[in-house]
Parts: structure tokens; C-alpha cells; sequence
């Protein structure tokens, strides 16, 4: 069995509590974000002052109430119907690569679209609507009609086949009256996908039948539980497995001709999603079926999000951002590490775009070809970027620490903050800010190595608490010496702050909440030499992690110096998780989440994950520190308080699978 199909099979109740929490929590946030950012960006309090008086005549009225909320609106019926639609392809097919898009359902609703436009001109959106649905029709009889053999079913080879015929005919066919009618102007903006011509009037039209589709779904949903099953299975259950599928049929063409007429053509969402949400959930279509609408909406939020701030007032096309993503789902090794490099990218471009101060791409671009006016780089250049390299250096070394640490001590919780690393470190921190000038050029210098200084003293106590004679480094003694050392330099911590004036002390609570404080140029200049130089030789262990991993009498037996190697991967993780404290205060979570994470996908082949695991961190920091910025301006929330709402969870559940 495949790793990642064996991510949440333990606790399915449990897992899907979890999927659930995070859901409405991106949901929310992508709601929001829908409503205040774009090509204008509004602060919170016009937000709330619109939604309280939706009435009121106002420019910041018109773009929110009128603009932007039939826009979301649209998103998550989209989103919805276009997920379902693929959960109930998956289904009756017994296919899991089944999706309406793939299968020429949207290239029917399309075809018959391009031909309302060539032959009808303008259309009612009542019109519009009838159109998708037929050629939907069309296109779902063609594709079942070639695919299906009698007494064998659906074969997942002929319906692959037969919708990759049927799509790309009526796809040649539209392009044919594209151009003969000269409609490149009329269709682009639908066949690229996107939400920008929705209004109110054609929402009052479309959204009551996508949520008929949605309805009707659910309504059936324990019959598509039994039609999943093998076809012979179905019938003994009594099951009229053809009126059924035909029912089914029915409600998917539904659901995908709404969803082509209200955004346009769009493939993936609903290949994506469904896969997404078995992970986590039970084969039981009365739960997925809900959840896949729930994740198919919130993802569509922040597609459309993403598609709306990447280069203001331009929308990138929605089908780009989804393709991306759909062409690495559930591929190869390589396409993980694309999937995450392209996230990073597009986290990296988001951050420097996004903050107090909203920038476009092209303003970002301008900014590093010597071209935008002083102020936007001053933002960008003095102070989005170096806090962004900050989080990129200190999430891969906390992602690198955390993985060195779960494989030393053979404790899948391991972090750097059991063994006293962030204790020492900070406490070197804070008896240094009490001391001493840090705005002094040469305590700013210092102050990486005193507090790896001070972390290598705290793991050297660990260690010689730890140790006993004529014996290797015991993990289980490592780990109860680190919680008490960490306990003890926590309180001594306290008595220092204790000490010191208001502001100092100020500084320090939201340095050990995880504040990113090496943002400035000077300490990057510092610190970016001396990271990539330990990170080059983490990964030159990367061998010896793997053999680590066994239990102890095979790894000497394969000639591994276990005392030795441990003691090596005890360094590297120290000096890590030290030098990241320096960068972004007292964060906790990312070497567990990066790590968990990473390996359900790569495996555990340290050669190929601790690269992966980099840019996770990377990513996970990252994604924290952006989120803080945006939705948090003002509150003094650090980020890792962020970290911790996003990890706490997924940390619970470990907890209760490793139990």
C-alpha cells in the first residue's frame, strides 16, 4: 500500500474532525480575502462597515457588494458542483481519474455555448443555461455510450479513451466556429476560466440549480455508496444499478453545465478535490459528498483569490492556477518537488506583494529592475524581502532540525524545543537584549554565535545528563533530560525577565511567541553563508539517517559508528534550531508538520525527503508569516502564534495515532 494511502486509515473519525476544523478555517479566511483584496485593496474597518450597511450608495459599496460578494458567491457554487460532480463520476464509474472535464462533459456544455454565441449572438443567461445543459448531455452519452460494454462495465481504459476523443472533437469543433464567426473576443474570457462577468442577475438564475444538483446529490447519496461497489455486489443489494447511474448521470450534468455556464471551462476541480477528501474520510458517500462541496468551495476561493491579487488589475485565468496543480496531483517523485517548488514560488511573489501596503506583480518586477518609485522600494526591498529570507532560512533549518531530532531520539513528536535547544538559545537572547546595546553593529554580529553558543551548552548538560558509560546516546534518556533542562532554563528565563523594563520584556514575550527578527540585511549577511554551509552538511548524512532508522543491532551490523553518528546529527540539529532562533524567535511546529508531511508523499529516503522537508518548511513558515501579515496588521500577533493554530491540530491527531 502506497504511503500516502496510509495517512489517516487508523482514526477516520478523528481525521475527518480535523479536515473539517481546517476547513472552516480556509474557508473563512478565503472569504475574507475575497471581500477586501484585489485590484483595490480596503481595510477592515470599510469591510465591516459595508457589511453592516450593505444598502449604503458608496464607491467601496459598489466594488464590495456589488463587485465582489456575487463574485465569492459564485466561487463556492463553482467550486461546490465541479468538486461533486467528479466525487460522483468517481463513483458510479468506479474510476478514480473520472472527472466531468476530462470525461468531455464541460467540452459538450462549451461547444454548445460557442454555438449559442455563432448563431444566437446575445444570449439571456436562461439561454445560456439550457445550452450547457444540453451539449453536456450530448457529450455525457457520447463518452458512456463508446466507453461502456455490456456484463464488463465501464473500463477505467476505454472511458479514458473515449473522453479524450469526445473533448478533443467538440473541443476542434468550437475552435472551427471560433473562428469561422470570429468569436475569440466573445469566448476567450470563458474559455480561460474566470469569474469577473458574474452579477447578481445571472447569479439569481444559476445558483438555484446548482444547488438543486447539490441537493439531489446528498438526497441519493447512500445509493451511490452501493453503486461504488463492485456492480454485482449492488444488485444483490437490490440496487437498479442502470436507473441509477442514469440518475446520477443526470445530477453530474446538472451540476457541470451550471458550473460551465457561470465560470466557464475549467478541468481538475473535480479530480482533485475528491481524492483529497478519501484521504481523510471513510468510503461512505453520505460524509464525502458534503465535504467535497465544502473543500471544492474553499478551494475555488483561493484560486479565484490568487487569480485576482497576482498582477492587479490583470486576473490571471483560473484553468493556469488549477492546471498547475492538477498536473502534479498524484504523480511522481518529481512532480511533488515541482508542485512544492511552484507553491513556494507563488508564496514567495504573494509575500512580496501583499502586506499593509498592497503592491501588484508589476509594481514587484519594477522594483527589481530599478524602476518603481522610492517608496514601493523601500517596502519591498528593506523590508518584505529580507523578513521573507528570513522565514525561508529559519522554516528549512526548524524543517531540517526537527526531522534530525524525530530520527535521533526515534520519537515521531521530536522537536527542537524537548531537548532544550530554544530554551538555551533564548536565554542567551535575553540576558543579551537586558545587557547589552543590540542596535550596536558588533552585538547584532555576535549575537547568532552566542546563542548557538548557548544552545550547544544546553544539549552538552542534555547530553552528559543523559549519558552513561560504555553506552550510545539512549533516546529515551535524551528526552526526559531535555524536557527537565528545557523546564528549568524556562524558569530561570522568567526570573531574567523579571529584571528588566517593560519594553525589554515587551520584545522578549513576542520573541518566545516566535517573532521573525533577523529580517534586516545585516544579520541575513551573517547568517545565510553559515546555514547553507550546515545544510550542505545535514544532507552529506543523509545515508547514515537512513541506516539510523533501523533498530540498533542492524545499524552496527551494517558498520554504522552509532555513538558517533548520533553525536554528529546531535550538532547539526543544535546548531539549527539556534541560528533559526536568531532568525524568527521561538517557533514551534514547523519541524514536525514539514517533516510528517513531506515523508507521506517521498517516503523516507532521507536522499530524496530532506530536500523536499527544506522546502516544506520553507513553504509552512512562509504561508504563517504572509497570513500574519495580511489578516493580522496591528494586532502584534507574531508568527508563531500562526504556526501554532495551523500545527496544534495536526499535532493532536499524531499524538492520538502514535497512542
Amino acid at each position: 500500500m502506497k504511503p500516502i494511502s496510509l495517512l489517516f486509515q487508523k482514526n477516520k473519525t478523528a481525521a475527518t474532525w480535523l479536515l473539517l476544523i481546517c476547513l472552516c478555517l480556509l474557508f473563512g479566511l478565503g472569504w475574507y480575502g475575497e471581500l477586501r483584496f484585489g485590484a483595490i485593496t480596503y481595510s477592515n474597518s470599510q469591510l465591516v462597515q459595508v457589511l453592516k450597511h450593505p444598502l449604503t450608495d458608496s464607491p467601496v459599496q459598489d466594488v464590495i457588494i456589488d463587485l465582489r460578494l456575487p463574485r465569492t458567491l459564485a466561487a463556492i457554487l463553482v467550486g461546490a458542483a465541479m468538486a461533486q460532480a467528479g466525487a460522483i463520476m468517481q463513483g458510479i464509474t468506479r474510476n478514480p481519474i473520472a472527472d466531468p472535464g476530462l470525461l468531455g462533459i464541460n467540452a459538450g456544455a462549451g461547444l454548445a455555448l460557442i454555438a449559442g454565441y455563432a448563431f444566437l449572438g446575445s444570449m439571456h443567461y436562461s439561454v445560456m443555461l439550457v445550452l450547457c445543459l444540453l451539449g453536456a448531455i450530448v457529450a455525457a452519452l457520447l463518452v458512456f455510450g463508446l466507453a461502456y460494454r455490456p456484463r464488463k462495465g465501464y473500463q477505467q481504459l476505454r472511458l479514458i479513451l473515449a473522453g479524450a476523443m469526445v473533448a478533443m472533437l467538440l473541443s476542434a469543433i468550437g475552435q472551427a466556429l471560433t473562428l469561422y464567426f470570429d468569436l475569440s473576443k466573445a469566448v476567450i474570457g470563458w474559455q480561460a476560466g474566470g469569474l469577473a462577468q458574474v452579477n447578481w442577475k445571472m447569479l439569481g438564475i444559476i445558483a438555484p440549480v446548482i444547488v438543486l444538483g447539490l441537493i439531489l446529490a446528498q438526497i441519493f447519496a447512500h445509493q451511490l455508496t452501493i453503486l461504488s461497489l463492485d456492480e454485482t455486489v449492488a444488485k444483490s443489494l437490490g440496487q437498479e444499478t442502470f436507473s441509477m447511474t442514469v440518475t446520477f448521470l443526470g445530477i453530474v450534468v446538472i451540476l457541470s453545465a451550471a458550473a460551465v455556464a457561470l465560470v466557464g471551462s475549467l478541468a481538475f476541480v473535480g479530480l482533485i478535490i475528491p481524492h483529497f477528501i478519501k484521504l481523510f474520510v471513510a468510503k461512505d458517500y453520505r460524509l464525502i459528498l458534503p465535504l467535497t462541496a465544502f473543500a471544492g468551495s474553499t478551494f475555488m476561493l483561493w484560486v479565484d483569490l490568487v487569480s485576482r491579487v497576482m498582477n492587479p488589475p490583470a486576473e490571471t485565468p483560473l484553468s493556469a492556477i488549477i492546471s498547475i496543480i492538477g498536473l502534479t496531483a498524484k504523480r511522481p517523485t518529481a512532480r511533488h518537488f515541482i508542485l512544492l517548488s511552484v507553491l513556494l514560488v507563488l508564496a514567495f511573489l504573494l509575500s512580496l506583494s501583499l502586506g499593509y501596503a498592497h503592491s501588484s506583480f508589476g509594481d514587484v518586477l519594477q522594483v527589481f529592475l530599478g524602476q518603481a518609485d522610492p517608496t514601493t522600494s523601500l517596502i519591498v526591498l528593506d523590508i518584505r524581502l529580507p523578513r521573507i529570507l528570513a522565514c525561508l532560512l529559519g522554516g528549512a533549518s526548524l524543517a531540517l532540525a526537527g526531522v534530525l531530532l524525530q530520527t535521533l531520539t526515534r520519537n515521531p513528536l521530536a522537536d527542537s524545543g524537548i531537548l532544550g535547544i530554544n530554551p538555551g538559545a533564548g536565554l542567551v537572547i535575553a540576558l543579551m537584549i537586558g545587557l547589552l546595546d543590540t542596535s550596536h553593529p558588533l552585538v547584532i554580529a555576535l549575537m547568532p554565535y552566542f546563542a548557538m553558543l548557548g544552545g550547544m551548552l544546553t544539549i552538552c548538560i542534555v547530553y552528559l545528563v543523559s549519558y552513561r558509560k560504555n553506552q550510545p546516546i539512549n533516546p529515551t534518556r535524551l528526552i526526559i533530560a531535555g524536557v527537565g533542562i528545557s523546564s528549568l532554563l524556562s524558569g530561570v528565563m522568567v526570573a531574567v525577565m523579571d529584571q528588566l523594563d517593560p519594553n525589554e520584556t515587551d520584545y522578549i514575550v513576542s520573541w518566545l511567541s516566535g517573532k521573525v527578527t533577523g529580517g534586516n540585511w545585516q544579520t541575513l549577511t551573517i547568517l545565510a553563508p553559515l546555514l547553507i554551509l550546515i545544510w550542505l552538511a545535514t544532507y552529506s548524512r543523509s545515508y547514515a539517517l537512513n541506516i539510523m532508522t533501523l533498530n540498533e543491532e542492524s545499524a552496527l551490523a551494517l558498520g554504522l559508528h552509532l555513538k558517533r553518528e548520533r553525536f554528529y546529527i546531535l550538532v547539526l540539529a543544535t546548531a539549527l534550531s539556534a541560528i533559526s532562533v536568531v532568525l524568527v524567535g521561538n517557533i514551534t511546529f514547523v519541524g514536525l508538520l514539514a517533516g510528517h508531511i513531506t515523508r507521506r508523499f517521498l517516503g523516507s529516503d532521507h536522499r530524496v525527503s530532506l530536500p523536499a522537508i527544506m522546502i516544506m518548511g520553507m513553504l509552512l513558515l512562509l504561508i504563517a508569516d504572509t497570513l500574519g501579515r495580511i489578516f493580522l496588521v496591528g494586532t502584534g500577533i507574531p508568527t508563531g502564534i500562526v504556526v501554532a493554530i495551523i500545527g496544534a491540530p495536526y499535532f493532536l491527531y499524531l499524538m492520538s495515532k502514535t497512542a
